[in-house]
């Protein structure tokens, strides 16, 4: 999925959240959580930052655009990383998402 620059665009990019276009950012959380999996290219996260660059400007096209509504409880609008509270993981740290119940403002 990592190659997929449509999931990859689907990642949050509001000006107060983090740079999840970069690169350096998702190797520290591969490193600080001990994970295996591969990071998305650096391209990919590139070209997902130039679709968020263009969309603050972009005219709505109805004949492009679908609707998604959802309704939860929370919304996730940031991470950090955790201790885990097993003895044996003692060292590693896991991603505790914070949310809140007020959205994180970007539908209307």
């Amino acid at each position: 999925m990592r190659d997929y620059p449509g999931l990859l665009e689907l990642l949050p990019f509001a000006p107060q959240d983090p740079d999840l276009a970069d690169l350096n950012r998702w190797k520290n959380i591969k490193a600080t959580t001990r994970a295996r999996w591969q990071t998305a290219p650096d391209d990919k996260l590139g070209s997902a930052r130039r679709t968020w660059q263009l969309l603050p400007d972009a005219a709505p096209d109805p004949r492009y655009m679908c609707n998604a509504a959802g309704c939860r409880p929370v919304t996730v609008v940031d991470y950090q990383f955790a201790d885990y509270d097993q003895p044996w993981l003692a060292g590693r740290k896991r991603i505790a998402f914070l949310a809140t119940g007020e959205g994180d403002g970007t539908a209307t």
